[in-house]
């Protein structure tokens, strides 16, 4: 995705929030779900410096999500943890 302006980056952010909602959901763990909500509120009160981080560790997240991706396919819980942690 190519961030071109204010209006893709607040996008992208969403997007990005989005999708750790979800990973958070999955793990039915309720402490992580609770944290996962907390940082959505602190996007909501803070979104330029949200988003402006967003676009400094874009590559480093782009690579770490890909990586998760597969492990989680994988089931490799391990692997998961070490990761994430």
């Amino acid at each position: 995705m190519l961030l071109k302006s204010s209006k893709d980056v607040q996008e992208f952010v969403r997007e990005d929030l989005n999708y750790h909602l979800y990973l958070a959901s999955v793990t039915h763990n309720p402490l992580i779900n609770t944290l996962m909500k907390v940082l959505g509120e602190m996007l909501h009160r803070e979104p330029h410096h949200i988003a402006q981080e967003s676009i400094r560790i874009k590559e480093k997240a782009i690579v770490v999500t890909v990586k998760l991706v597969k492990i989680i396919s994988n089931r490799e819980e391990e692997k998961t943890k070490e990761l994430i942690l």
